[in-house]
């Protein structure tokens, strides 16, 4: 784990904890498990991204930066690094929580990986924890920096379509694919029954966003 994380921890036992789920400390009678790690982990990431953000885009606003920030540490994003990490395959956690599955959930894997950088912080210093995460998450921040356009695309096309008509927008799921832990998802926009924009994702909201954006840059190009 620590060579897939790349950061060697002084104090194995913050690791190990990082990485227990409270079903198994209890099976096992352990007074440590990760949520407090969580917790702290969760101020370490959200501090370190909004400081990235607020360096790397000097002239966006204070609620866009909001906005971008909540992509880049939402569940998604965080189990897509968790599951890169393998963590899953690390993770203590309790017979019947494995019975159901519990350690392939996203919301498992993204409160493990807080965990993990809240182990880091206090194994080292902010400094070092800042690196780790930066680290980890630089395909996520890279993302969202580049597509920052899609995160309001449904909200810019509504007003864009209401100047002219009052109808709403229509977004319909027209296809659906793969394993629950990795679906794959196209929408489609459509207004007063034309078709506007098609767009695909991991999740429905993001097909969505990304068919609002299409058609933004169909018929309103020069709102972009």
């Amino acid at each position: 784990m620590e060579t897939k994380i790349g950061y060697t921890f002084q104090n194995k036992e913050l690791l190990r904890t990082a990485l227990t789920r409270r079903s198994y400390a209890v099976e096992h009678n352990l007074k440590e498990y990760n949520q407090r790690l969580e917790f702290l982990g969760d101020s370490v990431l959200g501090l370190t991204i909004a400081e990235e953000l607020y360096k790397l885009l000097p002239d966006v606003k204070e609620g866009e930066l909001t906005k971008l920030k909540a992509s880049v540490v939402c569940e998604k994003s965080l189990a897509i690094v968790a599951n890169s990490l393998e963590i899953p395959r690390f993770l203590l956690i309790g017979n019947g929580e494995k019975l159901l599955g519990i350690e392939k959930l996203d919301s498992t894997t993204s409160d493990t990986l807080e965990a993990i950088f809240g182990a880091v912080f206090l194994d080292s210093d902010f400094a070092t924890a800042k690196e780790v995460v930066l680290r980890l998450m630089r395909d996520a921040v890279a993302d969202t920096v580049k597509n920052r356009n899609v995160l309001d695309s449904k909200s810019k096309l509504q007003e864009l379509v209401q100047k002219d008509s009052k109808v709403d927008l229509v977004y319909e799921l027209v296809k659906s694919e793969g394993p629950d832990h990795d679906k794959f998802f196209v929408s489609q926009v459509s207004h007063m029954g034309k078709v506007l924009g098609e767009g695909e994702g991991k999740t429905k909201k993001e097909a969505e966003k990304q068919a609002a954006l299409q058609a933004i840059k169909t018929y309103y190009p020069n709102e972009l």
